[in-house]
């Protein structure tokens, strides 16, 4: 690639006067700093501060053993935000700790709080209580310039007067013709280096906006629902790449989404949000093993849910108490042959609607043996609504939540 005469506007590591001002509310990140490199070693798993580790065995429940105080990156303690004439906490009590070269998802719904507590990190928001640590030090009072973060939006936000390049290069300082060529590279958008951001599809911008924020080589990388203006197909094309550049660059990162598979896609942990409060932490196969609430579990589509009458009533070969609820995961329901025997786990059912899903039919239908809401199963066969149907449950994908515990 051909960089030559690219930076002549560039002096003294900032562009002449008659470059574009970093849009408004977002801070360049400054280069990091060389005593604090990424480490190189297997990071500890991230769980929310001063409580337990999610154990190895993915089905046991999420607290085990705090992790060392030296494994912690980004340490988030108790952090409260509440807007302005509020009366709620837009983010509430929310503690966990990041370990270096982690990526960590915040999913949930809008107005969960987890962009809040994204730019809350990023120094964007107020703090109304609690502390954010970096390195084990304080950053609460540290300039958002100078925090070594740098934060990704939605729409990318490039200088649209500027070239790839030369928006790669944007608050790198002088000599970065080298830096530039490698993101460039890194991204798949070598190429395009002379080409106007204006030419650029939707998702080739995201990458140059990806390219540029990890130039100044961040101490950790905040993206905010970077790839949701996106269509599905690109949107799971790019989450992977995302996914491999970070664990490629050894970055830290925390990363907003609303969709799940997106979340599950690129992150070692996925930390699930509601109502400004952390309700669950874990790996995304910790989650889909072990969602811990019916409320965790009704957001990752788990369902339809049986207590224990229910469980007899369809005659599983299991026992419930009352108080435990089980929570088939999705694909745990399928159809099963018109002349199986009822009993151990195949019910009937009725259908109630049919619909084309990437090139199968999602069906939902309702139990006749147990009152539970409609299940949903995925099938080859067109079915007709109102027909009866025998379905099978996979004991094996539905972990048991123990509303005892939470009472």
């Amino acid at each position: 690639m051909n960089l030559k005469g690219i930076f002549s506007r560039r002096s003294s590591g900032q562009l002449e006067s008659d470059q574009p001002d970093a849009p408004q509310g977002r801070q360049q990140a400054l280069p990091r700093a060389s005593q604090d490199p990424v480490s190189g070693s297997s990071p500890a798993a991230l769980v929310p501060a001063g409580s337990a580790s999610a154990a190895s065995n993915s089905s046991a429940p999420a607290a085990s053993s705090a992790p060392a105080a030296t494994s912690a990156q980004l340490e988030i303690k108790n952090l409260r935000v509440r807007y302005p004439g509020r009366d709620v906490d837009a983010v509430a009590n929310v503690s966990l700790n990041l370990a270096p070269g982690q990526t960590l998802a915040l999913l949930g719904d809008s107005g969960s709080g987890k962009s809040t507590l994204l730019r809350a990190v990023g120094g964007l928001v107020d703090v109304s209580g609690g502390d954010i640590c970096y390195a084990g030090e304080s950053v609460l009072q540290v300039p958002v310039h100078k925090r070594g973060f740098v934060l990704m939006f939605q729409d990318g936000q490039l200088f649209n007067n500027l070239s790839v390049a030369e928006n790669v290069a944007y608050g790198v300082g002088r000599n970065s013709e080298e830096i530039v060529a490698q993101m460039l590279e890194l991204v798949g958008m070598s190429a395009y280096a002379n080409s106007p951001v204006t030419e650029l599809s939707g998702g080739q911008a995201q990458r140059v906006a990806l390219a540029r924020a990890l130039a100044p080589n961040p101490r950790l990388l905040l993206l905010d629902e970077p790839l949701s203006a996106l269509d599905r197909s690109l949107r799971e094309s790019l989450a992977r790449d995302i996914r491999s550049i970070l664990c490629e660059r050894g970055t830290s990162a925390i990363y907003v989404t609303h969709d799940q598979d997106e979340a599950m896609r690129v992150a070692d942990v996925v930390g699930i949000m509601a109502g400004g409060r952390l309700l669950r932490l874990d790996t995304p196969e910790g989650l889909w093993a072990d969602p811990a609430s019916v409320q965790v579990a009704r957001f990752l589509g788990f369902g339809p849910f049986l207590d224990a009458d229910a469980v007899a009533a369809l005659d599983l070969p299991l026992k419930l108490e009352y108080g435990q609820i089980l929570a088939p995961a999705p694909g745990a329901w399928s159809l099963a042959p018109t002349e199986a025997s009822l009993g151990e786990g195949i019910a009937e059912a009725g259908v109630e609607s049919v619909t084309m899903s990437q090139g199968s039919y999602l069906v939902q239908a309702s139990l006749e043996a147990a009152a539970a809401d409609p299940l949903t199963l995925r099938t080859s066969q067109c079915l007709e609504v109102e027909q009866w149907i025998n379905v099978r449950l996979d004991l094996s994908r539905c972990p048991l939540i123990d509303m005892r515990k939470r009472a």
